[in-house]
C-alpha cells in the first residue's frame, strides 16, 4: 500500500516539474537536470505530503503541497457559525490563494531562482509547491555549494556581492534563517507565507524581517563536486 502510494506521489508531483526545467538554454544546448528521487513518505497532511528525497547523494526533507488542492469550507462554517466570512466566494478564493502562496518557503525559493538562472544545471524539486527545512538547506549549501564570500550583516552596504549567488542569512546561533537569490542588483526573497518580493537594498531586507542576522554568506554551486555525483 505504501509503495503504491509513493508511485502515485512520484507520478503526480515529479513529472510535470521535470518538463518545466528541461528547456534548452540556447539552441542545441540543454541544461543538465539534477533530479530528485523519492525515498519515502514521512507523513501526509490535509494539503501537504512530507517526503524524504535523495538529491545529489543527500537525503533531504521536502514538503510538497498537493496540486489538486481541495478545501472543504463547510467545516469552517460548522465551527464558526456566527461568521459569514466562509460563505463569501471572494473570501474563499483569498484563503485558497493564501494556502497556495504558503507552500514555498525561502529556502526552496532561493534554490529555484538560482537554477532558473544557471546556464548549466536545472532541478526538478524546488518550486512554488515545495518547501524544505533548515537542516536540509544547510546540508545542501555545505555539500553541494561553495562559499565565495562572507560579511557582517551590519556592513552589508559596503559589501561587494557577485552575480548569481545564494545569500545565506546566518543567525548568532550559526543557523541559516533565510536565503535569498541575488543577481544584477536585485535580491529575490520570499518570507514564509507571503508572496516573493524583490529588494534593491540589502539593508531594507535585513532590517525589515531578519534583524537577528549576524553574517551573510555567499554561495555558488560547486560544479566540480556536482559532476562527481552525476
Amino acid at each position: 500500500m505504501k509503495f503504491s502510494y509513493l508511485v502515485i506521489v512520484v507520478a503526480v508531483l515529479w513529472v510535470s516539474v521535470v518538463k518545466a526545467h528541461s528547456e534548452p538554454v540556447s539552441k542545441g544546448l540543454h541544461k543538465v537536470n539534477l533530479s530528485g528521487i523519492v525515498l519515502d513518505t514521512a507523513k501526509t497532511g490535509e494539503h501537504t505530503v512530507w517526503l524524504d528525497v535523495l538529491w545529489l547523494n543527500d537525503t533531504i526533507t521536502l514538503a510538497m503541497q498537493k496540486k489538486d488542492l481541495q478545501i472543504d469550507f463547510s467545516e469552517f462554517r460548522s465551527t464558526d457559525k456566527d461568521s459569514a466570512f466562509w460563505t463569501q466566494k471572494k473570501k474563499q478564493e483569498e484563503y485558497v490563494k493564501f494556502i497556495k502562496t504558503s507552500a514555498q518557503n525561502c529556502y526552496s525559493y532561493a534554490l529555484e531562482r538560482y537554477f532558473q538562472n544557471d546556464s548549466v544545471y536545472a532541478q526538478d524539486i524546488f518550486s512554488k509547491y515545495s518547501s524544505t527545512d533548515r537542516e536540509s538547506i544547510e546540508e545542501i549549501l555545505n555539500d553541494h555549494f561553495v562559499k565565495v564570500g562572507e560579511f557582517l550583516a551590519k556592513k552589508g552596504r559596503k559589501a561587494i556581492i557577485p552575480n548569481h549567488v545564494i545569500l545565506a542569512f546566518v543567525s548568532y546561533y550559526d543557523w541559516v534563517i533565510h536565503t535569498v537569490y541575488y543577481s544584477d542588483g536585485v535580491f529575490y526573497s520570499k518570507n514564509g507565507m507571503f508572496p516573493p518580493k524583490e529588494f534593491h537594498k540589502l539593508k531594507e531586507l535585513v532590517k525589515k524581517s531578519y534583524w537577528d542576522t549576524k553574517t551573510i554568506r555567499m554561495y555558488r554551486l560547486d560544479e566540480e563536486k556536482v559532476k562527481q555525483k552525476l
